[in-house]
C-alpha cells in the first residue's frame, strides 16, 4: 500500500467514525442535545457556532489523538523509501517522535467545547463591553476573570481579551473582540485540561521536533557533495 492509498484509508476510517459516533449519539438522545450556554451582549448575530462534546466528535478526536502518532510511523518509512526530499520528510521523521498520548492524556477531562463568532453592527467600547461580558459571565454561576485586556489600540498584540475560570474548576469561557470586523470571538470549555501535563507535554514536543529538525539539517549538511 503505497502513501496515498494508506492516507486515503485513515481519512475513511476517521471519517466513519465520526458519523457512527453522531449517529449513536442522536439515537441515544432522540433529539437535539443543548449546548452549554454562552453569555454575549445583546444586539449581535451569530454567524458561527461550533459545539462538540464527548458525545461526537470530540470523543472521536480524543480517541484518535493516540493514533495519529501510528499513522505517522506507517508513513514515514514510505515516505523515505520513496525518496521525497526536503522539509517534508524532516518534519516527518520530527513528529515520529511526538508523544500523542501524552496529548490525549492532558486533555482527557475535557468534556464540551462551544465556540460563538458573533458579528455587531456598531462598534462597542472596551469598557462598556468588559462590563457586559461580567454581567453575563456572571449568570453562567460562578466564576472568576482571571485574564483581561481592554488595550485596543494599534500597539496591544491581543485586542479585548477576556478569560473566565469557574470556581469548581469545571470549566473556562473566554472572549476576544477584533474591532476592525466588529466580531466577538467567544468559547466555552466544560471539564478540564491537566494544565501539568499540557505543559509538559508541549515544552517536550518543542524540544523533540526542534531537536529532530536540527539533527536532520546537521546530517543533510554534513553529506559530502558529490561533483
Amino acid at each position: 500500500m503505497n502513501r496515498k492509498q494508506l492516507s486515503l484509508v485513515t481519512v475513511i476510517t476517521l471519517s466513519l467514525a465520526c458519523l457512527c459516533s453522531i449517529a449513536q449519539a442522536a439515537e441515544t438522545t432522540g433529539g437535539l442535545i443543548p449546548p452549554p450556554p454562552i453569555s454575549v451582549p445583546y444586539g449581535g448575530r451569530v454567524v458561527t457556532e461550533i459545539n462538540i462534546s464527548d458525545a461526537d466528535i470530540l470523543g472521536v478526536i480524543k480517541q484518535m489523538i493516540p493514533a495519529v502518532g501510528e499513522v505517522i510511523a506507517t508513513i514515514a518509512p514510505a515516505v523515505k523509501e520513496q525518496g521525497d526530499a526536503g522539509k517534508g520528510s524532516v518534519v516527518m521523521e520530527a513528529l515520529q517522535k511526538v508523544d500523542f498520548q501524552g496529548l490525549a492524556d492532558a486533555i482527557s477531562g475535557i468534556k464540551n467545547i462551544r465556540v460563538l463568532v458573533v458579528s455587531y453592527p456598531r462598534q462597542i467600547g472596551s469598557a462598556e463591553l468588559l462590563e457586559q461580558l461580567d454581567a453575563g459571565v456572571a449568570k453562567l454561576g460562578r466564576f472568576s476573570r482571571i485574564i483581561a485586556n481592554t488595550d485596543t489600540s494599534a500597539d496591544s498584540p491581543m485586542g479585548l481579551l477576556a478569560v473566565y475560570a469557574q470556581a469548581d474548576g469545571n470549566g473556562y469561557v473566554g472572549y476576544g473582540f477584533d474591532s476592525g470586523s466588529r466580531k466577538l470571538f467567544a468559547f466555552r470549555l466544560i471539564g478540564s485540561a491537566d494544565a501539568q501535563k499540557l505543559i509538559k507535554w508541549g515544552t517536550e514536543t518543542v524540544k523533540t521536533v526542534v531537536g529532530a529538525i536540527r539533527q536532520a539539517t546537521s546530517d543533510e549538511t554534513e553529506k559530502p557533495q558529490s561533483q
